[in-house]
Formats: C-alpha cells, structure tokens, sequence
C-alpha cells in the first residue's frame, strides 16, 4: 500500500440492491488501489468516474448480465496515473445520443 495511513486491505466490493453498495459509483468511493468491484446482475443509471489506480470491475457472476447506461457523459471516466490500470470485463456500456462510453486520460 502507498500511504501509511491506508490500513484498509484491497478486498472484493459488491454492488446491487441488496448489497453494501447500491451504486457502482458508491464502491468506486469506498475502493481502494486493487480493489475488484464486482456487481450484480441489473440495469444501472449512472455515471462512473474512476479516480483510484488498479481498479477491476466485473459481474458478480460468471453467468450475470451488468447494463450501465449513462445520465450524461461519458458513462465510465477513468483518471489514472501512468503505469496503473482499470480492467472493465464483460459489463454493458450504453451510451444515450450524447454520451461517450468510456474516456480515460
């Protein structure tokens, strides 16, 4: 871990109506670097912006369908430093007329 004053461990973050976190966005908050988010089956409206380094996503299970459709623009922003990584795996991206899926920089 980067900062001694970090002593959390990265873990498994669930996301879904029954779970700790009911937005994708709210496990996004609550992550750490390393963290996986994994999120149950559903429709999720929302935006996802994504400042923490190595973050993974990806359904909760192997056979879960994950749609996110976004309010605005775009539906996933990812802001990372150099050398780090977001892995998006088998999550839906729908985009209105005026949004972009996926912007990282």
């Amino acid at each position: 871990m980067k900062s001694g004053n970090n002593w959390r461990k990265a873990g498994v973050l669930e996301v879904g109506p029954q779970s700790q976190y009911k937005t994708i966005q709210a496990a996004v908050d609550a992550a750490i670097e390393n963290s996986v988010i994994k999120i149950c089956a559903g429709v999720y409206f929302e935006n996802v912006d994504v400042t923490k380094d190595n973050l993974s996503f990806s359904p909760k299970g192997e056979q879960d369908e994950v749609i996110v459709i976004a309010l605005s623009q775009p539906v996933f922003c990812v802001r990372i430093q150099d050398k780090s990584f977001c892995r998006i795996e088998q999550l839906k991206i729908v985009q209105n007329a005026y949004a972009t899926n996926v912007f990282v920089f």
